[in-house]
């Protein structure tokens, strides 16, 4: 991903030296090397040993970066606070999404992660089951699309910058989670419609 695109996206996270950045997927540390430059303190996460080393490498000149080697699938949010900025592989977003925003009390302040445009897009919709599953918990939107000329070697599609941000105020407690989420799967495809957004659901969700 060209350098100009990985500074707009870290840009977008908003990432300050007061931040814990996690970088997932971190590959070969482009978008770790920009969170580092904030200042903050970075955890980057990869499972391929060539990286990891290339990683540890970098973080020998870096004391506030810490380098986890783990599959990103099986990866679990930090207790605390904490700003999570990825390039995932697309093959990997249902994984990764479910294991930043599955729990909402562990989940990111704000993420914002490198996706199939389509994916994103689907993702922010709040009148889809892909949506609703977080948007009690997390307000997602689309930043901006990316040329798919901007990554080596360039993807099929283009791809888009998923926004998330913590609700200041939750719309549903956190322990509530699994049975809104279940209760969107099970009532998605009956109930689908462009008029029928996350307020239209969370009042049927309540009186059911």
């Amino acid at each position: 991903m060209r350098s100009a695109v990985i500074r707009h996206l870290v840009g977008a996270a908003e990432v300050t030296a007061d931040d814990h950045a996690v970088d997932l997927g971190a590959g070969r540390g482009a978008i770790t090397a920009e969170l580092v430059a904030t200042g903050a303190r970075v955890t980057a996460v990869e499972l391929d040993p060539d990286r990891v080393r290339a990683l540890r490498r970098l973080a020998a000149d870096h004391p506030r970066l810490a380098v986890v080697a783990a599959d990103l699938r099986r990866w679990r949010p930090p207790r605390g606070p904490h700003v999570v900025v990825s390039n995932p592989p697309f093959d990997l977003t249902t994984a990764l999404t479910r294991a930043l925003f599955d729990r909402p009390a562990r989940g990111p302040d704000r993420a914002a992660l490198v996706l199939q445009a389509a994916a994103a897009r689907r993702l922010a919709a709040d009148d889809g089951p892909a949506g609703l599953r977080w948007a009690p918990w997390f307000d997602l939107r689309v930043a901006e699309r990316i040329d798919r000329r901007a990554f080596a070697p360039p993807p099929r599609v283009d791809a888009a910058v998923l926004l998330a941000t913590r609700r200041p105020t939750p719309l549903l407690p956190a322990d509530q989670a699994e049975g809104w989420a279940r209760f969107v799967a099970a009532n998605a495809a009956r109930w689908a419609a462009p008029d029928r957004r996350l307020r239209w659901w969370l009042r049927r969700f309540r009186s059911r």
